[in-house]
């Protein structure tokens, strides 16, 4: 696992300085760096060594899922984002506006991209039962 280790402190500390120094995104793109290098390393190393080395499979599948369950939730975070700049409240009222705005939006996407799927009505069935 030093691999591993050695590159999530590479991908770490070269996107953190890049939106530190570049971006001049201040303590924000340190977090980001962090959230960058745990999901391009640590989440995709991780993966490949559980199908590996438990369930003595190819991570193939799960992969495809995992980079398609990223992008439609990178599309409804810039969607949300857009939307909510759009709307003319402000204080208390605007940031409630815009949490149920996009709140909504995510929950259409979902529902509109996953909808039909096994695991959406899985889920679904489970929680009606209850």
């Amino acid at each position: 696992m030093r691999p591993k280790a050695v590159a999530e402190v590479i991908v770490n500390l070269v996107v953190s300085l890049l939106f530190l120094l570049v971006f001049d995104m201040g303590i924000y793109g340190v977090l980001f760096g962090t959230t960058v290098s745990m999901v391009s390393v640590c989440i995709w190393w991780e993966t490949m060594a559980v199908h590996k080395y438990a369930f003595n499979k190819s991570a193939g599948k799960f992969t495809l899922k995992y980079l398609r369950y990223i992008t439609v939730a990178l599309i409804g975070c810039f969607i949300s984002y857009f939307l909510s700049g759009l709307i003319a409240l402000e204080g208390i009222l605007g940031f409630v506006a815009a949490g149920f705005s996009s709140v909504g939006i995510s929950a259409l996407l979902i529902l509109f991209v996953f909808g039909r799927s096994y695991e959406f009505r899985s889920l679904i069935g489970r929680v009606i039962r209850r």
